[in-house]
């Protein structure tokens, strides 16, 4: 297995202290109310139809975190190595998605991680859920029905707790099919990662992430 963790980069100097938002956290394994909990259901879904595209929302009822985001403070060298750390494991499991590195992919999680999917974010219940590293195979491997992805992440908070760590962070997933006749689709999905992060050996793992599709559009890709 591919030792994918990533490590917090050694930092030398302690009076080298940056300036930097830092979230708020619970003590021990606690949540905030977004992190790692499916938006409650709602009863809205639009189904749009546009110029040929097919586009899917869906619409939820929770706030942003506000002191996550209100809080500015310096923060210490080890800190601020700690959630470069994190926000380069959640790049890299974007990048292995688009090159098809399936095992590289997989050892970014812990042996023992819980992977849930909620390809509608509102829904009480996941639509797949897997435990354990091995079982992450085939959902990283169905990637390869897909002509080429890409995923581009955009925004993210962090919240720290000694070893552990929770965040959400968001992602722009495109995905072009390309039939038997040569037409081309491209389905570009709008996806929050709830994610639980436990630093081990050094190295920061997801030991939970939960991908939630917030909405879908469909349509018709010209070469």
């Amino acid at each position: 297995m591919i030792d994918r963790r990533v490590t917090a980069p050694q930092t030398h100097d302690p009076d080298d202290v940056s300036s930097a938002i830092t979230g708020s956290h619970a003590p021990g394994r606690s949540r905030d109310p977004r992190v790692g909990v499916a938006a409650r259901p709602h009863p809205s879904r639009c189904l749009e139809h546009r110029a040929g595209a097919t586009v899917v929302m869906y619409s939820s009822d929770i706030s942003p975190r506000e002191n996550d985001m209100a809080s500015h403070s310096a923060i210490s060298p080890h800190e601020a190595a700690d959630r470069l750390a994190i926000r380069e494991l959640i790049d890299a499991y974007a990048h292995c998605a688009d090159r098809r590195d399936a095992k590289g992919q997989m050892a970014l999680f812990t042996s023992d991680t819980r992977f849930l999917v909620f390809m509608d974010a509102t829904a009480a219940e996941p639509t797949q859920e897997l435990h354990g590293r091995v079982s992450l195979a085939p959902v990283f491997d169905n990637l390869n029905t897909y002509e080429t992805t890409t995923h581009f992440n955009g925004q993210s908070t962090v919240s720290l707790d000694g070893d552990r760590a929770t965040a959400e962070s968001y992602c722009l997933a495109h995905h072009l099919s390309v039939d038997g006749d040569g037409q081309r689709s491209l389905m570009i999905a709008s996806i929050r990662y709830l994610d639980e992060f436990v630093k081990q050996d050094g190295g920061w793992l997801f030991a939970e992430r939960r991908l939630m599709v917030d909405w879908t559009e469909t349509r018709p890709s010209v070469a």
